[in-house]
């Protein structure tokens, strides 16, 4: 794609990830998404086949923003000689992060519509997978002991926090009330 026409397509991104932080997709008309990104519904529809493909591709745009924002975050040189603790709980506020911040309504949307069968999981299992990688990688450098509970603290490897981005839709799904920002921090914490 061109530079303009590539440009044209992330206004079209950009817009959607704003406008869903007011209201849930259904709400939103595909014109709705031009007139916030200052474009036509064809210039949409030369770049997207319809609203479904939009938000397949607003999912994976995301997606891969907040594995380049974790690889950055938790680029394993930068915490050399760091505690395996502190770096679990920059993990946790990062992920309570993502939650709160600019991707919440998407990551929501997403869960959402995965769990009534709407869409495929991949891009949410990747994005997971990938964080695991992610922030292994400086846990790893943290011991050169074996990874053990007793020799290392439980602490070292809580496999249980880093599945929280593929198993999200699980507490949504548990407790769909209480699946609210303010209760998320709690939510990483008791696993």
């Amino acid at each position: 794609m061109q530079a303009r026409s590539l440009q044209k397509r992330h206004d079209l991104l950009k817009a959607g990830r704003k406008l869903l932080h007011t209201r849930v997709l259904e709400e939103i008309s595909i014109k709705d998404i031009c007139t916030e990104a200052g474009c036509t519904v064809g210039s949409f529809y030369s770049r997207f086949e319809d609203k479904e493909s939009y938000f397949d591709a607003l999912i994976a745009e995301s997606c891969q923003e907040l594995l380049m924002s974790a690889a950055s975050q938790f680029d394993d040189r930068n915490w050399v000689g760091v505690e395996g603790k502190l770096i679990c709980d920059e993990v946790v506020s990062f992920l309570v992060g993502i939650f709160q911040g600019e991707y919440s309504s998407i990551l929501t949307e997403a869960f959402i519509r995965e769990s009534k069968g709407f869409i495929e999981s991949t891009p949410m299992r990747d994005v997971g997978f990938g964080f695991i990688t992610t922030v292994s990688k400086p846990l790893l450098h943290t011991s050169t002991a074996p990874f053990t509970q007793t020799r290392c603290g439980p602490w070292l490897l809580p496999f249980r926090w880093f599945t929280v981005p593929c198993t999200m839709p699980a507490c949504a799904m548990r407790a769909p009330s209480n699946f609210a920002p303010k209760n998320l921090k709690h939510e990483f914490r008791m696993w």
